[in-house]
């Protein structure tokens, strides 16, 4: 028979067990190459941003290029 301590302790447990990555879903395509959906996604989102900073001109236009050439 559990004690109020032990239910405790696995509430305590449970609270802190590690959240996902969202990544989850697709570890495997992802160990396998440049063809994973979330990555492809994520790095053109990161290319966008770099579009947007314009003050930064040709660096951020090369940093958006870089990113880009990373998705596959």
């Amino acid at each position: 028979m559990k004690s109020d301590e032990d239910y405790e302790f696995e509430r305590i447990a449970r609270e802190n067990k590690p959240k996902s990555s969202g990544m989850d879903c697709c570890t495997y395509d992802c160990n396998q190459g440049r063809n994973c959906p979330v990555r492809t996604r994520t790095l053109e989102e990161v290319a966008l941003e770099f579009d947007k900073m314009k003050p930064l001109g040709d660096t951020a236009s090369s940093f958006a290029s870089f990113v880009r050439r990373m998705k596959g």
